[in-house]
């Protein structure tokens, strides 16, 4: 079960640590009514935003190619 669900299955505001496909770490931290953003800990990116009905307000898509060696500012 994840930590940002109770037993009923109801989300609930949350913090939680992630790694995508390419080992970074994200944090996905989750509003109470459900609202949830994801933030890759790798140049403080904001990947993904979602309203509270699940709308995805910003995204980064999963094909981008990351580049560890150039600075992302």
């Amino acid at each position: 079960m994840n930590q940002s669900e109770n037993i009923a299955g109801e989300q609930r505001a949350g913090v939680e640590v992630t790694k995508d496909k390419n080992g970074i770490e994200q944090v996905v931290l989750r509003s109470p009514r459900g609202a949830s953003a994801r933030v890759s800990l790798h140049g403080g990116q904001v990947l993904s935003w979602k309203t509270d009905r699940g709308e995805e307000l910003l995204f980064t898509s999963s094909k981008v190619i990351f580049n560890f060696q150039l600075s992302t500012c």
